[in-house]
């Protein structure tokens, strides 16, 4: 039987591998880019009234969501079947459904910021 699923993974994620190669390079760009966005930030800008605080945030928190997403579904591109690890599979649903909300709650509140008179 775990031959069996073993073989079934296998041809699947062979089937897939463009779409892991194109999810690797969505992690690697993603966090790459968050982490850019962060550091220019935090030694390039300088924000005297404060009202960009939110931007390292939204980077921190899109940072996390990328990897966690990318690294889910490129673990389930090969391992369909069976997943290695049940705390594993939890941890990063938990992180890619949290790190999703977060972001769009935070863009909210940069929507609600930039223009106070409509609240």
């Amino acid at each position: 039987m775990a031959d069996n699923v073993s073989l079934y993974n296998g041809m699947y994620a062979s089937i897939v591998l463009p779409n892991t190669v194109l999810m690797a390079c969505g992690v690697v760009l993603g966090v790459v880019g968050n982490l850019t966005v962060i550091l220019i930030y935090m030694v390039r800008i300088d924000d005297k009234r404060g009202d960009r605080y939110f931007i390292p945030v939204l980077a921190l928190v899109d940072c996390v969501g990328s990897l966690s997403n990318g690294l889910f579904y490129i673990l389930d591109n090969f391992y369909t079947f069976s997943f290695p690890s049940e705390a594993l599979c939890r941890v990063l649903l938990f992180g890619l459904t949290f790190a999703s909300g977060f972001s769009g709650h935070i863009l909210g509140v940069i929507a609600l910021q930039s223009y106070p008179e409509v609240g």
